[in-house]
């Protein structure tokens, strides 16, 4: 896997940086339906948070719910069972040895990993935001609600 902590992705980037095209909400629902097709969940609702750097859909099998999330700058996508403000468990369904080529879907153990001085291009300034909020895991980092 190629380093997951982009420079970017924390939606945070120094002045004289390229700003990093937003993936469109419209991409994200197409994306959710996709997800439809490869596991046996359904899509319940769909939320664009104004001040997260994610897109959230809320899933179900009739069962359980789960939060499908997706960077909004890079396609790097997630598992949780909640929404809690920088306190996501991240999790794995099974998605029928089928593969989305639209986006990544990161494994849950490198989701809830603790996150490395040296598997990451972040720049200063997400690097700040890093040690402000203080997420425990890297899925926090990449799905987090910073403003």
């Amino acid at each position: 896997m190629d380093i997951l902590l982009k420079r970017g992705i924390t939606g945070f980037y120094e002045k004289g940086d390229l700003c990093l095209n937003e993936t469109y909400f419209s991409e994200f629902v197409r994306i959710c339906y996709l997800l439809q097709t490869v596991t046996n969940f359904k899509i319940k609702s769909t939320v664009n948070t104004e001040c997260a750097s994610y897109f959230s859909a809320e899933l179900t099998d009739g069962k359980s719910k789960i939060y499908f999330l997706l960077n909004k700058y890079y396609n790097v996508g997630g598992f949780t069972d909640n929404l809690i403000f920088g306190d996501k468990i991240f999790t794995d369904i099974d998605l029928d040895n089928n593969y989305l080529t639209e986006c990544e879907i990161v494994p849950a153990l490198v989701l809830n990993s603790a996150f490395s001085e040296t598997a990451h291009d972040l720049s200063k300034c997400e690097l700040e935001q890093v040690e402000y909020w203080k997420p425990f895991s890297v899925g926090n980092i990449i799905f987090n609600e910073w403003d």
